[in-house]
């Protein structure tokens, strides 16, 4: 008997959904954000990698013509040169020429050879976990050299400075500089010998590397700074493999005497590794964003800010210190691989290699001023759409303050009215009607109770 009861009010139930026209539109929102978030996130991570791009290329094409003017003016007055003091920027640029030149020149000690060959040698679950430990070694690396470049920097621009304390911060920088170079070698090394495996290794280990990103920063408690740091790792990580399959493209091409076949095979096993590193970065920042309770237009504030740092430091003149503190991106030894990857790869044989040469530093020199240019115009982009926001929002408010302001003038100006209309009445239970009329107080009358005779 009870079963048949609950079962006919089981189907004779009528499901109500009593939600409120917010809580229904926060469950509409908490869908539309998967839609959302892609474009916006592109949006910033294009706006981030031209960042990276523009410090790394001005270490490739500006960096030299800076030297080159500089001995060239000191080649036409040399007297007047060792009286005055030299400019900080001045300093800066022979500080890094000479870190390039010494991390250059330890790197060519190291066989590249036999480094792929012993790594080829590993099994695939070796080359994972080694490929995994590498990653953890950059972002070490790359935390502590952003201190370490600092202090260099800081001590051998000082007015009054020890000879010996420049020395010791130019060993550390050096030793640095040499040990993150490694670690990018063999990071690329890694990738070649998965690249020329004919079992998809490349595939594999990268995929497999980006499912474990997923896995360990979907479920954790973030802010806005913590998604701000996120979002920076994830731009730095981008534009690193980028050069990294950079570097695995010119030696495979090397090695095979420049085929044009070999692109064929190259590019798209390229396109499936960036694919696939765009879908997993859109799943992680749109679940962190979900289970943090944080709106997609949180990356127009990280584009202010970055656009508004970028600016400053132009200002200021200072090349060396904004995409290391802001992604913790450090292109000199990234560079200094690339250099020497280049340098053993493209051989000098005739003089039709030096004109290709002399093109390709053209070519950079026009890529980091168009880049130049858009990154600038980007960001008088983001900061005049901003302050129209601005503008336009305090214009709103203040439309509403006078809007409020008219409406107490107009309810103070008939409550007057009505407390004198209280006033003049002569009898009391009119007072106390009307006065319960307009204060919307509920006014009983006492009961009466009659006598028993």
């Amino acid at each position: 008997m009870y079963i048949w009861k609950y079962v006919k009010s089981e189907l004779s139930s009528d499901e109500v959904l009593d939600y409120k026209e917010s809580e229904i539109n926060q469950k509409r929102e908490n869908v539309y954000l998967f839609f959302r978030l892609p474009l916006s996130l592109e949006k910033f991570m294009l706006y981030g990698f031209l960042q990276c791009a523009d410090s790394f290329l001005y270490i490739c094409s500006l960096l030299p013509l800076r030297i080159l003017t500089f001995l060239l003016k000191i080649l036409k007055n040399p007297f007047k040169f060792f009286k005055r003091d030299l400019e900080s920027s001045r300093i800066i640029d022979l500080t890094k020429l000479f870190l390039i030149l010494m991390c250059y020149f330890l790197l060519t000690f190291i066989d590249t050879s036999m480094v792929y060959h012993i790594i080829r040698g590993q099994a695939i679950i070796k080359l994972y976990i080694f490929f995994n430990m590498l990653e953890v070694a950059d972002r070490l690396l790359s935390t502590i050299g952003q201190d370490i470049m600092d202090a260099m920097y800081c001590t051998v621009t000082e007015t009054k400075r020890s000879s010996l304390l420049a020395a010791r911060h130019l060993f550390i920088a050096l030793t640095y500089m040499f040990c993150h170079s490694i670690v990018f070698l063999c990071l690329s090394t890694t990738l070649n010998v998965a690249f020329n495996s004919h079992n998809n290794a490349l595939l594999t280990i990268m995929m497999s590397n980006n499912f474990v990103e997923l896995k360990g920063s979907v479920f954790k408690k973030f802010d806005k700074n913590n998604v701000f740091q996120m979002s920076c790792s994830d731009v730095k990580e981008r534009f690193q493999y980028l050069i990294l399959l950079l570097i695995v493209f010119i030696r495979n091409m090397a090695e095979f005497e420049w085929q044009i076949d070999q692109l064929f095979e190259f590019f798209p096993i390229m396109f499936t590794i960036f694919v696939f590193e765009f879908f997993i970065d859109w799943v992680k920042h749109a679940f962190v964003l979900k289970f943090n309770d944080i709106p997609t237009e949180v990356f127009n504030d990280f584009k202010l800010s970055l656009a508004y740092e970028m600016l400053e430091s132009r200002k200021k003149r200072e090349h060396f210190d904004f995409q290391s503190h802001s992604y913790g991106f450090i292109p000199i030894p990234l560079f200094c691989l690339l250099f020497r990857v280049c340098t053993q790869s493209i051989k000098l044989n005739n003089s039709l290699a030096y004109i290709n040469i002399a093109l390709g530093f053209v070519g950079l020199i026009s890529i980091k001023i168009l880049n130049q240019v858009i990154l600038d115009g980007l960001s008088y982009k983001y900061l005049i759409e901003t302050s129209l926001k601005d503008t336009e929002k305090k214009f709103n408010e203040n439309n509403d303050h006078e809007k409020n302001d008219i409406s107490k003038q107009n309810s103070q100006k008939s409550n007057a009215k009505e407390r004198k209309l209280i006033l003049t009445t002569n009898s009391p239970i009119k007072r106390m009607i009307l006065y319960s009329n307009t204060t919307k107080i509920l006014v009983k009358r006492p009961k009466i109770l009659k006598k028993k005779v």
